[in-house]
């Protein structure tokens, strides 16, 4: 799964006895979680430029996010302010 250009992730239920079908209910479920979680604001996004490396972090209530020093840090609605 891919965040623009900024990052990408991989997702697997690491499950051998699941079905075809349940493999891919599961990674929709988890994909569709994933875009509410970050159309919701809930998700830092970062990136230390193109082509190099990224990622992204659950905010957590009450807890600042450890981010690489020198990122650019994102919210679905802008920019990520580091600022308590």
């Amino acid at each position: 799964m891919c965040v623009g250009e900024l990052t990408h992730g991989h997702l697997n239920p690491y499950d051998k006895s699941l079905s075809e079908e349940a493999r891919v209910r599961w990674v929709c479920g988890e994909v569709m979680a994933f875009l509410a979680d970050l159309m919701g604001d809930r998700v830092v996004v970062w990136s230390s430029g193109p082509q190099r490396s990224g990622g992204w972090t659950m905010l957590e209530p009450g807890i600042t996010p450890s981010l690489p020093k020198g990122v650019s840090a994102h919210l679905w609605s802008g920019p990520y302010s580091r600022a308590p």
